[in-house]
Parts: structure tokens; sequence; C-alpha cells
């Protein structure tokens, strides 16, 4: 399952969209263990200029746990900014899911998650 989790991740740098995606979707089902080895790789696309991309990124984070508590800033931004509610959602759902690391958050985690349902 590693060799192919590696084999994933270096998918997540593909120049076609579609590949990257479905990368970022296998590797956000695989294992907790084997995705938050390439947390970095999935990190990326949170930047990305794609709102596919992004919302590739943040559900597969998600599925990091506390594994992503390096990039919670990064996704807390997606949460508060990003111009689609889908991928705000996924962020603010991916720091909810971070368990202790997410404690600071919290607060803002809540309020945004109120707001969102409520528009």
């Amino acid at each position: 399952a590693d060799e192919n989790a590696d084999k994933l991740a270096r998918l997540l740098s593909d120049p076609d969209e579609g590949v990257c995606m479905a990368a970022a979707v296998a590797l956000g089902k695989a294992s907790a263990a084997v995705s938050a080895q390439h947390a970095e790789g999935l990190a990326v696309l949170l930047d990305s200029e794609s709102t596919t991309l992004r919302l590739a990124g943040a559900n597969a984070m998600a599925s990091l746990g506390e594994a992503s508590s390096p990039y919670l800033e990064r996704l807390m931004a997606l949460a508060e900014k990003d111009a689609s509610k889908q991928i705000r959602l996924a962020a603010a759902l991916a720091v909810a899911q971070a368990g202790d690391a997410a404690a600071p958050f919290e607060e803002r985690i809540g309020e945004l998650l109120t707001d969102l349902s409520a528009s």
C-alpha cells in the first residue's frame, strides 16, 4: 500500500488537473498513517488557483486527523476567506478533525460552521 501511496503522491504534481484531483481523493481515502506521509504534497493543493484542487486538498487533509496540525493556519485561512463555500466548509472540517491541535481554533471553527450552515 505504501508503494501505491508513493505513486499517488507523485501524481499530486501532475499537470493534468483531473489526475491530480484523483490522486488527492485516493490519498484521502487511504489510511490516516499512509495519508499523513504525504501531508505536505496534499497541503500544496491548498494554495492552488484551481477550485477543484483546493477542494480535493482540503477534503484529503480532513482525513489526516492530527497529522494535519502543521497546516492548520493554512486551512483556517481557506475556511475564513476562500470564495467557495464548499472549500470553506471542507477546510473548517479539516481543522475540526485535527484533534487536540485544533483546540486554539475551536471557537472560530464553531462560528464558521454555524455561519456556513446558515448561508
